[in-house]
């Protein structure tokens, strides 16, 4: 439930929903104007999720969770963890979880997988933890890329599979997650991994990728040339920092590889 990104949606809305709830959390047209479709619950629910107003958004998601939309189950779910102004209550937010899981909410799938890890809410089961990583995993989600493969790189509720591990590790590193790029740093260190890169060659792979504007898998490759002091990768790593391009917009990063490569640039003068 993230608030990081604002609703655009008009507060009149929110406040035309507000008015069909009864006191007992029920929804009835006590205006003109009701209205029982579902996609419009959802939208008000995910509208207030946004915002924060999780004890007004409670009775829309449930009602469009009931109805079955997936992202309203998890929203709900998220809830029952333990907001401002909802009850926790473990159940249901493993029920509603799993219920928008089901339906490929990736989200859904990684707060599941790391529930089952941590044993926090629910009891500790590494081998579900592993299923709900997967899912989301397979889905694209880098997040659920990068503990499945630590989860197969340490054999938690799987045999120990360095090739799985490298295999889920370099599609977050790919996307950009700075953990599965130490990581696979780390195992190629302990010649576990895939061979380390020369700088030489990192900074062929970077300029490579970066002029085929495939900025996701030049990232990493860029990040890793720029740290062993490659001119060009900085320099790339500050247009894609600047842009949002293979990874999110950074200032305070863009504007630290900039002078990274100022500095390079006066060694080389």
């Amino acid at each position: 439930m993230d608030d990081t990104n604002k609703t655009n949606r008009p507060k009149s809305l929110i406040t035309h929903f507000v008015k069909c709830l009864s006191v007992a959390g029920i929804f009835i047209s006590v205006t003109s104007g009701c209205t029982d479709d579902s996609q419009l619950f959802a939208d008000a629910c995910y509208s207030l999720s946004v915002e924060r107003d999780f004890e007004s958004a409670l009775p829309l998601c449930k009602r469009a969770a009931d109805e079955g939309y997936g992202k309203a189950q998890y929203e709900l779910g998220m809830m029952y963890i333990g907001v401002q102004g909802v009850s926790k209550d473990d159940k249901q937010a493993e029920y509603w979880l799993t219920k928008a899981a089901e339906q490929g909410v990736a989200n859904a799938q990684l707060a599941l997988g790391g529930m089952f890890f941590s044993g926090q809410d629910i009891p500790k089961d590494d081998k579900q933890s592993i299923y709900w990583f997967t899912k989301a995993a397979e889905q694209g989600d880098m997040t659920g890329q990068y503990y499945l493969g630590s989860m197969y790189s340490k054999g938690i509720g799987s045999p120990k599979d360095d090739k799985q591990a490298i295999f889920w590790l370099t599609k977050a590193a790919e996307q950009g997650h700075e953990d599965a790029q130490i990581s696979l740093n780390t195992m190629s260190e302990s010649d576990v991994g895939p061979r380390k890169m020369s700088k030489q060659d990192l900074s062929d792979a970077c300029g490579s990728k970066f002029a085929e504007e495939d900025y996701r898998a030049a990232f990493p490759l860029c990040k890793q040339a720029a740290e062993l002091g490659v001119l060009t990768a900085q320099m790339s790593l500050v247009l894609m920092y600047n842009e949002g391009k293979g990874t999110p917009r950074d200032g305070d990063k863009m504007y630290y590889w900039l002078k990274k490569a100022e500095r390079s640039l006066n060694e080389i003068d």
